[in-house]
């Protein structure tokens, strides 16, 4: 809630809403979660908590409020679909240790607005805002402190400015990447994902390409992200390293994922997933002239040349999967990116998420599949 006279709020100072609309004929069905025709409300609904994803990418879900006249219920919405709860209504009364409809509306505001922690209302447990503000090419930005455990041991980083790419749909992956730096390192690359259980953890494909590399002779790929080095790996709860977090976990008891679907039918979970690279660039699409972009992509497609000289097919080519490489100047704390001579551009290629290789037939799966009752 904003102070009279404070400076406007925008969506990265919000984690939750409340949607108020006249007439109790507004309100949304909780079947209008997966049918064709939701009402405006639930639209809209929605639309608010894709912002607030958007502009908070270390969001899990999103918690809100639809208030439709006398009526009310909440919505919970993630990478995966919508809930609904029942309505709720202010006349509702009270009955043994049910309290009545308004006293219900007033604890779920109270919740929203001052008891519950970020974590609590969608924040990765594993992301902490340190309280400092990183000023990054004239951007002043929140200093997020992203905590792992991976196969090399438990490690932190800190994010420098705001996200260099995120995505802005909805559902599905809810990709974020940022500039990052550990201790007294030069900075790296944190890519941030939801993927499918039944998919090769993404780390574990650049393991496997750089197999591949060495295999035939080579040592790496100019054209492609530096896969030598790759960290990260799932993400797990920080008190319970074995309990990975993903949909089912993270959704609330009794929830169902596909409630218009039979409770015995399985369906693929989604796994929070993490990897940092040691390699720095900015996005394509922020190119110095027109020479830097065309070697830039010149050499990415000579990349994925010599990738599919090893069985490796990328699938997922994008703008926002080509980067520029950069110079990385470090003085104490002062971090700078510096262009490289215009001869000297490298591009690369990154996020093979989605590739296809010699690995694909036997590829090692986490618990592919969950049931609906188990969320």
């Amino acid at each position: 809630m904003a102070e009279k006279g404070s400076p406007p709020l925008n969506w990265r100072d919000c984690t939750s809403f409340v949607e108020v609309k006249g007439s109790v004929d507004d309100a949304p069905h909780p079947d209008d979660s997966h049918t064709g025709s939701p009402k405006d409300s639930l639209v809209q609904a929605v639309d608010y908590c894709r912002s607030i994803l958007d502009c908070r990418p270390f969001m899990l879900h999103v918690y809100g409020i639809i208030l439709c006249g006398y009526k009310f219920c909440l919505v919970y919405v993630d990478r995966y679909g919508v809930i609904l709860s029942p309505h709720s209504s202010f006349r509702d009364r009270g009955t043994g240790d049910e309290p009545d409809g308004l006293s219900q509306f007033i604890r779920i505001i109270l919740r929203l607005m001052w008891d519950a922690s970020d974590h609590e209302l969608g924040m990765d447990p594993n992301v902490t805002n340190s309280g400092k503000r990183t000023d990054f090419g004239g951007q002043k930005y929140p200093r997020l402190t992203v905590s792992m455990t991976t196969p090399e041991g438990p490690s932190t980083w800190n994010t420098l400015g705001p996200p260099l790419w995120t995505s802005h749909t909805l559902f599905g992956r809810g990709t974020s990447v940022w500039r990052v730096t550990k201790s007294h390192k030069p900075p790296s690359i944190l890519k941030v994902a939801w993927s499918t259980t039944n998919r090769k953890p993404e780390r574990d494909i650049y393991a496997s390409i750089q197999s591949l590399i060495e295999k035939a002779g080579g040592e790496s790929i100019p054209g492609m992200v530096n896969c030598h080095t790759v960290e990260g790996g799932d993400v797990f709860y920080p008190d319970d390293p074995t309990v990975p977090i993903n949909v089912s976990s993270l959704r609330p008891k009794g929830t169902q994922p596909c409630p218009e679907q039979p409770p015995q039918l399985v369906y693929p979970d989604l796994h929070l997933h993490r990897v940092v690279f040691h390699d720095v660039g900015k996005p394509l699409w922020r190119f110095n002239g027109h020479p830097q972009l065309v070697r830039a992509m010149k050499m990415a497609l000579e990349a994925h040349e010599k990738l599919c000289e090893l069985g490796v097919l990328h699938r997922d080519i994008s703008p926002g999967n080509i980067m520029i490489r950069m110079n990385v100047s470090r003085h104490e704390n002062q971090i700078q990116e510096l262009e490289k001579d215009v001869e000297l551009t490298e591009g690369f290629l990154t996020d093979f998420e989605l590739a296809e290789g010699p690995w694909s037939d036997d590829t090692p799966k986490r618990n592919d599949i969950v049931t609906v009752s188990d969320s």
